[in-house]
């Protein structure tokens, strides 16, 4: 990684709200009926960041640049 986007990546993380993360998560497991626990909530963001976020930042990323190329 160059330095200047080890820069924007400081940047991105102390702009990154896990607050509004941890409330989501939260939220949603109450919303099934589960119970709100620390393991519960780690394991649902483990499942997403392993499962579901890196397709759905490639399917982003490719259509801002489709906008942008646009």
């Amino acid at each position: 990684m160059k330095t200047s986007e080890s820069g924007v990546k400081v940047e991105f993380l102390e702009w990154l709200d896990t607050n509004v993360i941890a409330d989501t998560i939260a939220e949603d497991l109450e919303e099934q009926g589960m119970e709100v626990t620390v393991i519960n909530m780690g394991n649902v963001w483990l499942n997403f960041l392993i499962n579901e976020l890196p397709e759905g930042l490639r399917r982003v990323i490719a259509a801002l640049k489709e906008k942008k190329d646009s």
